[in-house]
């Protein structure tokens, strides 16, 4: 099952993270809850992830594969202006500070997750 977060900035920064139903064979979701994160952490991310200078380069190393996991972030703002890296298991190497970037996130998502107590919080079904 795929995980999914999101960011959203009205008033305030709010992480989210979507309630994922199904993943196969399209994205599936059934509204969101709003992450226990400071709005602070969340503009600090988005901050970090948007000062970032990476080639644009993909991957050209002709290799390919059956199994793995496809890692994606992606970032919108207004007016539909946006940009999305994607990779696989293995990333191109000079996508590694966004990569290690990506992972800490993640880990600092899924602990906020984790202090969410409020009853009726969505069941953690992403995989």
């Amino acid at each position: 099952m795929r995980q999914v977060w999101g960011a959203q900035r009205g008033q305030e920064w709010q992480l989210i993270r979507p309630r994922v139903v199904s993943s196969e064979p399209a994205l599936l979701v059934t509204g969101h809850d709003v992450v226990p994160l400071p709005s602070t952490a969340v503009a600090a991310y988005f901050e970090r992830v948007t000062a970032l200078t990476l080639p644009l380069c993909p991957d050209l190393s002709g290799y390919g594969g059956a199994d793995g996991t496809l890692y994606e972030l992606a970032v919108n703002g207004d007016l539909y202006s946006g940009w999305r890296f994607q990779w696989w298991s293995d990333w191109p190497e000079q996508w590694r500070p966004l990569v290690n970037l990506a992972e800490e996130m993640h880990a600092a998502f899924t602990v906020a997750v984790g202090q969410d107590a409020e009853p009726g919080a969505a069941p953690d079904t992403a995989g």
